[in-house]
Formats: C-alpha cells, sequence, structure tokens
C-alpha cells in the first residue's frame, strides 16, 4: 500500500518492515520507506474532508445558481466513493496474497481492474494484484502479462512501478528466461536507497542468481543482507537465499544458522512455485539447520 492508497482497517498495517508479519499491509512512499499508519489516518482524514466539502459546496452552489450541474458533483463525489471503496477491495487482495490465498486475492481485484470508470492508477494497482496471485497459482506466464499491463499504467516514479520490475524479474526467473531477467535487473541499476525497495531487489538479485546457480556477491554483502532477514518476522526468502549465497561461498557454519533461524521466520507459502530453484537446492541441500544458542553463532552479528 502506498501514498495513492487509502486507510484500511488498523490492524492490517504494519509499523516496520521489520515487523511486518504475513497478511499485513505497509504503507510505503513513492521514497520506499516505510511510513506510520498515523501518517496515512490523516491524509485520508484529510482527503475525505476536502472531497466531501467540494461536494456539498458544489452542490449548494449549483442549486443556488445553476441546477442542471448538480449531477456533475454527485457524480465527482461518487467516484471517490468508489474508488475508496475499490482501493479496500485491494486491500483486501494484498492481506490474502500475504497469506497465501490466491484465489481470494484475484477475486477481489479482477472486478477492480475490469472498472473503467475508476481511476486509471487504481485499476493498474488492480491488474498488479492479479499478477501476484496468478504467479502464486504457477501461471507466471499470464502473470507477466497482467504485470506489464498494469506497470504501463502508473507513474514512472511511482513505488508501485519501481516494485513491480523487481516482481517482473522474479516472473522471468521463474520462467526459466533468465538472461531476460537479469537484462532487466540490470536496467534498474545499483541498490535503491528505500528500505522496501532494497529488500526488493536483494530478493530478486538472489533468486535471479540461485536460479543461474553462481553469484558475484562478497561475504560483506551477503552479510549485510543476511541480517535484514534476521531482523524481519517475514525473513525466512531471504534468509534462505542468503543460505545459498553462504553455501557457495563454502561457510557451511554459517549456512546451517540461517536456515535455522528461517524456519522460525514467516515466508512464501509455494516456495517450490515462485522460487523453484531455491526449493530445489533446499530439497538437496545436505545441511543441519541450527539455531542460535550464543551470541557469536553469526559473525560480527
Amino acid at each position: 500500500m502506498t501514498d495513492d492508497e487509502l486507510l484500511p482497517a488498523p490492524t492490517m498495517i504494519a509499523r516496520s518492515l521489520d515487523r511486518a508479519r504475513k497478511g499485513q499491509l505497509l504503507y510505503v512512499g513513492n521514497d520506499g520507506e516505510v511510513r506510520s499508519p498515523e501518517a496515512l489516518r490523516t491524509r485520508n482524514v484529510v482527503a475525505y474532508g476536502l472531497v466531501g466539502g467540494v461536494t456539498a459546496s458544489g452542490v449548494v452552489l449549483a442549486a443556488m445558481t445553476f441546477p442542471p450541474i448538480i449531477p456533475l458533483y454527485l457524480a465527482l463525489g461518487g467516484r471517490f466513493a468508489a474508488s475508496a471503496h475499490a482501493i479496500r477491495r485491494l486491500n483486501e487482495s494484498s492481506a490474502a496474497l500475504g497469506r497465501g490465498e490466491p484465489e481470494a486475492a484475484r477475486l477481489s481485484a479482477e472486478p477492480v481492474a475490469r472498472a473503467w470508470w475508476l481511476p486509471r492508477h487504481v485499476r493498474a494497482l488492480a491488474e498488479i494484484r492479479v499478477a501476484a496471485a496468478l504467479a502464486l497459482e504457477g501461471n507466471a506466464e499470464a502473470a507477466l502479462t497482467r504485470l506489464r499491463q498494469g506497470r504501463a499504467k502508473l507513474a514512472a516514479k511511482s513505488v508501485q512501478q519501481r516494485s513491480s520490475r523487481f516482481t517482473e524479474v522474479h516472473l522471468l526467473t521463474q520462467l526459466g528466461r533468465l538472461d531476460e531477467a537479469r537484462a532487466t535487473l540490470h536496467e534498474l541499476g545499483d541498490v535503491p536507497t528505500g528500505e522496501v525497495l532494497r529488500v526488493a531487489h536483494w530478493l530478486a538479485e538472489l533468486h535471479l542468481a540461485c536460479a543461474e546457480g553462481k553469484h558475484t556477491l562478497t561475504e560483506p554483502e551477503l552479510h549485510e543482507r543476511a541480517r535484514k532477514g534476521l531482523a524481519m518476522t517475514a525473513g525466512r526468502d531471504l534468509l534462505q537465499l542468503c543460505a545459498w549465497g553462504y553455501a557457495q561461498l563454502g561457510d557451511r557454519e554459517q549456512v546451517e544458522f540461517l536456515l535455522g533461524e528461517a524456519l522460525d521466520r514467516e515466508g512464501s507459502s509455494q516456495l517450490e512455485i515462485t522460487m523453484p530453484s531455491l526449493a530445489r537446492w533446499l530439497a538437496s541441500a545436505d545441511f543441519t539447520p541450527r539455531r542460535s544458542s550464543d551470541d557469536d553463532a553469526f559473525k560480527d552479528l
């Protein structure tokens, strides 16, 4: 959820990326940083008050001066209300995706994607959620098509548009189109500074490297990624990818530690679908996951 979206139920919003659980949403600015639920609530109160005030005053003014334009003001207010309802449906879709319920997510988002009378960016967000649901259902080709259709309707600097490029890398990797995925990741440039986009970059980067069977990350770079995974309640995917990375460096101790820590965190429900190369490695890897019992289990933590 981002600056463009309205307020869902408070319990659906996590206060930080580290503490976000499956099924919760994040309020993320276009800079890729998480913002507080209170900031979103204030923004929405202002938006509702402004639109409501304009609609009411417009109707009163039209009634006194030119009654035929009353339907225009009512239509503007109605469009805002319809958009607010659509965003709530998209929030429900996002929560279902987080819980690993693609059918429920798709059913919530698909009607919004088809609603031509809604604002362009709202329909775009719905397309992206439908794409995510299709990917979880194992239909990555259709997901890629819907993702690209949705992204084309978004502003280039929006966080949704930027994060969708990382999703595209995942989908291309899932489809085995590794050269195309590598080219897409290269086009995205350096790792972003915003926390949410940075983690999205790391996940896409490691997923692609895992599918390619090699990576060029240094131990300090892997260490930085693993530290973030350890800090996150939903850090399992990142920790497992970092464990694969350490396996390529021959550091068995770190691999087993990170795999053990991953067991205590939330992650993808259908890893064999969304990250098949990682799932195959986990199934065949000859490592025994272990949990930390002392402060130096993870080097320099």
